[in-house]
């Protein structure tokens, strides 16, 4: 999910903007890890939830698929 791809990609943004002039600068993109996924699912929420409850409203209303 784009959730879990972005947290490495957060990681340098935390990095670049925390980063004192001077310094010097190792910024290095990280694999997905196991621990991305499981904190952005964790972290989002089903997306098509919404949509199931109007489509079974329907259904019920219909009675059809």
């Amino acid at each position: 999910c784009k959730e879990a791809a972005m947290r490495p990609v957060r990681k340098i943004f935390y990095a670049l903007e925390h980063h004192t002039e001077g310094e010097e600068l190792h910024v290095h993109l990280d694999k997905i890890k196991t621990e991305d996924v499981l904190a952005a699912l964790e972290r989002t929420k089903p997306s098509a939830k919404a949509m199931s409850l109007k489509y079974a409203a329907w259904q019920r209303e219909y009675e059809s698929v």
